[in-house]
């Protein structure tokens, strides 16, 4: 299974991988409010990305957060199976250090894939 999209992919496979941001729960994270008219409110949702961590914003209905946002592409490239894949993007990302105050330095993160 591939640790990017979690899809079940067969090596040399043609294509790759393909995948937008992935946000879990847009209520843990920051809420910009507007007032949307008749008495009701929306507004900007910010959370982060689980997969990179980069912050992605939408907007939905305040009570419900964005329906279903459209989210840029996160990672796209070669499927891959290998736990330390997504390691090694994350670091492309964030550098080792800010990768180890996410994610940890220990490496539980991908051991348990």
């Amino acid at each position: 299974m591939c640790v990017f999209c979690y899809k079940m992919f067969s090596v040399g496979q043609a294509g790759g991988c393909c995948v937008q941001h992935d946000v879990e729960d847009w209520g843990d994270g920051e809420y910009e409010r507007q007032f949307a008219g008749h008495s009701e409110y929306g507004g900007t949702f910010t959370q982060h990305c689980t997969r990179c961590w980069e912050k992605q914003s939408a907007d939905g209905p305040e009570d419900e957060g964005p329906r279903n946002p459209d989210l840029d592409v996160c990672y796209e490239g070669q499927h891959s199976s290998d736990p330390y894949a997504l390691k090694a993007f994350r670091v492309r990302l964030h550098g080792q250090e800010e990768h180890n105050s996410i994610w940890g330095a220990d490496d539980k993160e991908y051991k348990s894939q």
